[in-house]
């Protein structure tokens, strides 16, 4: 069910899910939720038995430039609170937020108290937890070294176009070269130089969660997976040779033959149409390469079962036997066109999989890691039956409050981490999950966000 937010109640307990237009206000409801996480206000119920510090919650977004932003729109908010609360005459220009958190603090001291927490609170927020999802995962695996076991020797690594450049000449090296006909012409039409294999694997090389490294090389499993619909595209080809003249010499002669016997719509149908189709099929079954004929559309007008469907109002045509090979043949085409796209899947996931595998591998070699490879670590270890608990207690604990914006665009694997450490699902009432997107705004949905 979905409802209106009112965020002055807005219970701050167990997971929510915020959904925010553009033009809705959020980053001035982010900042309202935040002043008053900081306050501890709302029903004992509906929030946190003690007021938070900025160092408690955590708040991620996308860029750096929209943390640096969101941190002095809080803070301004803040310090602004805390003015207001000061205030003993009645301002020029009602903030209703304001006033009504006002209005939950009657007592003098209680609204010296609320101002003296969003002093000590704006002051704090150079050391606030709002980061970008990168910089978190960079911290938390630092921070928790000997739990993730992770390296101080490390450097980061923020373009890997080099090192993936190299580990694609690697596979180009290593996994194509060895290769033979026919598996080496299977391959070269996906991939005819390595800027191609660049091409080709770029949305699955960025698959979340990524693809598991291969465990054999295209040497030992192409060969045999390109040979059986080879075989089969090969006999079909030697069929159609066999039929093709007596097939054409029919055809020709009724199209060029008087016009009377002539049953066929000559727009659909035309001497010149045919010729240029004929030609088609005979190239397809000269070459053994080619998987299907050109003018593929006008081939199928010719099968058996399609012809007669070109004739003119009230006449016929009975097909000979070599047009109910056309008919077969195109079915069996079907079949292997199918086993081909799979096999073509199956080279492209087998490429992109291997060229991660050796990028993990160059890094590991150079001591250099990026961004994707804290996210990856930290989701493992947090997975992990036996470390993951105690970490995201501890992580619980230190960040008892979670705010996500941007959801919209969180990967699979970035949600995974989430839900490992506050478990979404338990709506657990001693923590705070906040997601905030807008679906319709989603930039990577693409790649499953």
């Amino acid at each position: 069910m979905t409802t209106i937010l009112d965020p002055l109640h807005l219970p701050l307990r167990g997971s929510r899910l915020i959904e925010a237009s553009a033009g809705t206000g959020k980053t001035w409801t982010i900042a309202a939720l935040y002043l008053r996480l900081i306050l501890g206000h709302g029903r004992e119920d509906e929030c946190f038995t003690r007021a938070l510090l900025p160092e408690d919650i955590l708040v991620m977004t996308f860029t750096r430039a929209a943390t640096q932003e969101l941190k002095e729109r809080i803070r301004d908010r803040l310090q602004h609170a805390a003015q207001y609360f000061r205030r003993t005459d009645t301002p020029a220009e009602p903030d209703a937020f304001l006033e009504a958190l006002l209005a939950d603090h009657p007592d003098p001291k209680a609204r010296a108290q609320a101002a003296h927490q969003l002093v000590l609170a704006a002051d704090a927020m150079d050391d606030s937890a709002i980061f970008t999802i990168d910089a978190w995962c960079q911290r938390t695996l630092r921070e928790h070294a000997f739990a993730t076991g992770s390296d101080f020797r490390e450097t980061l690594l923020l373009d890997e176009t080099d090192l993936r450049n190299d580990a694609v000449r690697d596979f180009w090296r290593q996994e194509i070269y060895p290769l033979t006909e026919p598996a080496l012409s299977e391959v070269l039409q996906l991939f005819s130089s390595p800027d191609k294999v660049q091409q080709e694997t770029d949305a699955l090389r960025r698959l979340d969660p990524p693809l598991p490294a291969p465990v054999s090389t295209l040497a030992d499993w192409l060969p045999a997976a390109v040979t059986a619909p080879r075989r089969q595209l090969a006999a079909l080809k030697v069929q159609w040779a066999a039929e093709h003249d007596a097939f054409a010499e029919w055809l020709l002669g009724i199209l060029q033959g008087p016009k009377s016997s002539n049953p066929l719509n000559g727009k659909s149908i035309s001497v010149a149409i045919v010729t240029r189709t004929l030609a088609a099929l005979r190239g397809w079954a000269d070459r053994p390469e080619i998987l299907l004929p050109d003018e593929l559309a006008m081939c199928q007008r010719l099968t058996a079962s399609n012809l007669p469907s070109y004739c003119n109002k009230n006449q016929t045509i009975t097909p000979p036997p070599a047009a109910e090979v056309l008919d077969t043949l195109f079915s069996a085409l079907e079949t292997i066109a199918q086993q081909f796209t799979q096999l073509h899947g199956a080279i492209r996931s087998h490429a992109a999989a291997w060229i991660n595998a050796r990028l993990s591998q160059l890094k590991a070699r150079s001591g250099q890691v990026s961004f994707t490879d804290y996210q990856q670590r930290l989701a493992g270890v947090l997975h992990d039956k036996i470390q993951g608990p105690a970490l995201a207690a501890r992580l619980r604990q230190k960040y008892p409050a979670a705010l996500i914006d941007e959801f919209q665009d969180t990967s699979t694997l970035q949600y995974q981490i989430f839900d490992d450490i506050y478990h979404a699902a338990d709506n657990n009432p001693d923590t705070l999950l906040l997601l905030i997107g807008d679906p319709k705004q989603s930039i990577y949905a693409f790649r499953g966000a």
